[in-house]
């Protein structure tokens, strides 16, 4: 199966196909996967022009965004012998890979839009779960980043109508709200263990030991069910960065409309993953 909304990155040559087979020779040595599923920032064709090429959506796609989550998978995968990585590049705004139907799409499209959306949302699916279900896969580690602070109020339902309010929803946030530490994820929403406790405690240590203190399995916005995929099963975890901790601002305070990614802090969070990744897999 070959997905263009999808790219899979094998080994040191960095190849930077925007498609990937699950016959590829690279995969069959894979020990590692890393996922970044939300760092995309692609708008999907099937989307009407007169909403896909506003303002409005522009804005929306760079708050959505997992701003600097390519660039840690990309180091990561330089620095892990055996490792792939998968890159959804659609954004997670019009279709979350991260989801289950019916929670996948967070706009309110018409009902053959939504539909195509969804043929879409199964596709990268089953190209994803075709890689994670080969016996070789010893690790998965999924990556993502989040807003700094957690809003205090309830999180607004969004329609293409009201984006600019999403947007300032969020910024918002960034001023009134509470400060939000390192997540790592091994838990589904009603409590039971999904992930790998042991790999999830042994990132958790060595991110302490490198100054950056972590919680366990603590959503954003308890109000707002997310429905995740459990793509990292008992083989990994997620770990959900504050973005304000791998991007930066681009001549000014950090802001989710105003950042790009900062090597110089991404690269002081590489050596505890890698660290992690290299204990568990020895032990």
């Amino acid at each position: 199966m070959q997905l263009s909304e999808v790219k899979r990155e094998g080994g040191r040559s960095m190849s930077t196909h925007h498609s990937f087979s699950t016959e590829d020779p690279k995969i069959e040595d894979a020990r590692v996967v890393i996922l970044d599923l939300h760092d995309g920032g692609q708008v999907p064709r099937e989307v009407p022009a007169l909403v896909r090429h506003t303002q409005e959506m522009r804005d929306y796609v760079t708050v959505e965004r997992d701003r600097g989550i390519a660039c840690m998978q990309k180091t990561l995968l330089e620095r892990i012998p055996g490792s792939i990585a998968i890159h959804v590049h659609v954004s997670r705004g019009i279709v979350d890979a991260n989801r289950n139907p019916p929670f996948a799409l967070s706009l309110p499209f018409s009902e053959n839009v939504s539909s195509r959306l969804m043929q879409r949302h199964s596709q990268i699916q089953r190209a994803i779960r075709a890689i994670l279900s080969r016996s070789n896969i010893k690790v998965v580690i999924d990556l993502h980043s989040m807003s700094p602070k957690t809003p205090l109020a309830p999180v607004p339902q969004t329609t293409t109508e009201t984006l600019s309010e999403h947007v300032a929803y969020w910024m918002e946030a960034q001023k009134s709200g509470t400060n939000r530490s390192i997540d790592l994820c091994d838990s589904s929403e009603d409590g039971s263990l999904i992930g790998n406790r042991r790999l999830a405690e042994c990132i958790g240590y060595h991110l302490e030991q490198a100054g950056f203190p972590s919680v366990f399995n603590k959503p954003y916005a308890k109000s707002v069910k997310h429905h995740p995929v459990d793509f990292t099963q008992d083989r990994g975890v997620s770990v959900d960065f504050p973005k304000d901790l791998v991007a930066g601002g681009i001549g000014q305070q950090f802001s989710l409309l105003n950042s790009r990614p900062s090597m110089r802090k991404i690269m002081a969070l590489i050596d505890p993953i890698e660290q992690s990744i290299r204990q568990y897999l020895s032990d």
